[in-house]
């Protein structure tokens, strides 16, 4: 059991950030002199649950690519106007050699801190196989990393 205060906050916005060795992505990193960009979208995630979000990573060289689309968000727990945690359920596509591979209703944790100053955001995401409990299991998938401020915008409102 897990109880989180209902606050009236939200998040929304896009980032972009550059996925590092230590992310264990759906689809084998991209290594290149121009890495691709990991693009995270939310539309008016707020508490009580409602909103979307999604995740996309594109690598065009070989045409290897993954996204999530939500499907549900199950809490929004938004701590003040830097930090907000977030849980969903999503579809997973990825795109492996030409090949699809669709997996339903993953779990989705973010957990985003903006910066102050001249400190970067940053944000956390971990994605688990469907079934498992994001509250006691280990994520499949584990990104970390900080937001380009170029083409980056996201707001919390507590």
């Amino acid at each position: 059991l897990a109880v989180y205060t209902n606050t009236n906050g939200y998040v929304t916005g896009h980032s972009k950030s550059l996925p590092t060795e230590s992310d264990t992505l759906p689809i084998v990193l991209d290594a290149a002199n121009n890495p691709a960009k990991l693009i995270v979208g939310f539309t008016n995630v707020s508490a009580p649950a409602s909103g979307s979000f999604d995740i996309s990573y594109v690598i065009k060289k070989n045409k290897d690519e993954f996204s999530l689309s939500s499907t549900a968000i199950n809490w929004v727990l938004v701590q003040d106007a830097t930090h907000v945690s977030i849980l969903g359920h999503a579809n997973l596509t990825t795109f492996v050699n030409g090949a699809q591979f669709n997996t339903q209703n993953v779990a989705v944790r973010f957990d985003i801190v903006l910066g102050s100053g001249s400190d970067p955001d940053h944000i956390d995401i971990k994605i688990f196989d469907p079934g498992v409990d994001p509250n006691t299991g280990s994520p499949t998938y584990t990104i970390s990393n900080d937001i380009i401020a170029n083409g980056s915008n996201l707001m919390i409102h507590p």
